[in-house]
């Protein structure tokens, strides 16, 4: 057993108080080894003379040193992981690498039979698994109906639809402002606000699948999105009233302008209008690089549950 106790003095009722800490929670030892500290010998000592059976004090003059190059050989296994999670995950992880150190190092006890270092590690991790399989045989016997395949959750079919209707309208709207331009964006660019309106409406009454965790960043970029889809529509819309120009959806519904003809604001928003087209295809590049790492990557589901063939 390792343990390690951070005191600014290291005298003997420090040591001593470590000592029985370290007793209560693990019995009383036979032996103890220590280096060639005084107040380590003093403390064991004194508790030795209290106790009933004499403990047995070895002292090693570099026994950190000894220590610490045994554990060169788990570092060189830890260190590539790059931390651990939790300590719980930690202690199984390390727990399991000293173990197959100790085997390979002849520290386990094998019964007298020659055995390879990963059959003893083998033996270990089996001895459990049938002890449990054995107590559950009685149970598995009595459960002859085969569990039911639980689906994973995915969308519902109209956040998909919002989705890819709304993907569909922007490439038109960006593929139409360069091929054709001032034909038909504003009638979009409406559509596209009341889209997202629509969706963000559907998203707040209906509850979508648990999603997974994921960086705070990923999470702005997607009401960043939000955000530049409903912009973005009506500074060209605000523009458009600013110079007097008739707003219509595809020339059948009249719509009411956003700003008075010859409004600064509405003609500088017609300026930031070009510089958002660039920066919401930059948010979208973003978007879809994660849902892509997330896929290839991460390899969770939440590129599935998104496609248009998957339905609740």
């Amino acid at each position: 057993m390792i343990d390690f106790l951070l005191r600014a003095h290291r005298d003997k009722a420090a040591a001593r108080r470590y000592f029985e800490k370290s007793i209560d929670q693990n019995g009383e030892p036979e032996a103890v080894t220590i280096d060639k500290s005084g107040a380590n010998l003093a403390a064991l000592e004194a508790i030795s003379a209290e106790s009933e059976t004499p403990i047995k004090v070895r002292q090693t003059k570099y026994l950190n040193n000894i220590i610490e190059q045994d554990h060169r050989a788990i570092k060189r296994r830890t260190r590539p992981v790059l931390g651990f999670k939790n300590f719980r995950c930690a202690r199984i992880l390390l727990s399991g690498v000293e173990v197959m150190h100790m085997i390979r190092k002849g520290q386990m006890k094998d019964d007298g039979v020659a055995r390879t270092a990963a059959e003893q590690f083998y033996s270990l991790v089996m001895y459990p698994v049938l002890l449990i399989s054995d107590l559950a045989r009685p149970f598995i016997l009595i459960a002859t109906k085969p569990m039911e395949t639980i689906p994973a959750p995915t969308y519902s079919a109209p956040a998909k639809r919002f989705h890819w209707l709304t993907v569909l309208l922007l490439v038109t709207q960006y593929a139409m402002g360069w091929l054709v331009p001032d034909r038909y964006n504003l009638s979009i660019g409406a559509l596209i606000v009341l889209l997202v309106v629509l969706r963000l409406l559907w998203r707040w009454a209906h509850r979508g699948p648990p999603e997974p965790q994921t960086p705070w960043v990923a999470r702005a970029t997607h009401w960043l999105l939000y955000g530049l889809l409903v912009a973005f529509p009506l500074m060209g819309w605000a523009n458009a009233s600013s110079h007097g120009w008739a707003v219509s959806l595809f020339g059948i519904v009249p719509l009411p302008p956003l700003s008075p003809p010859g409004s600064p604001l509405g003609l500088a928003l017609g300026d930031a209008h070009k510089l958002t087209a660039w920066v919401l295809i930059a948010v979208l590049a973003l978007h879809v690089a994660d849902a892509l790492y997330r896929h290839f990557i991460v390899k969770d589901d939440t590129l599935r549950r998104m496609m248009p063939a998957r339905t609740r």
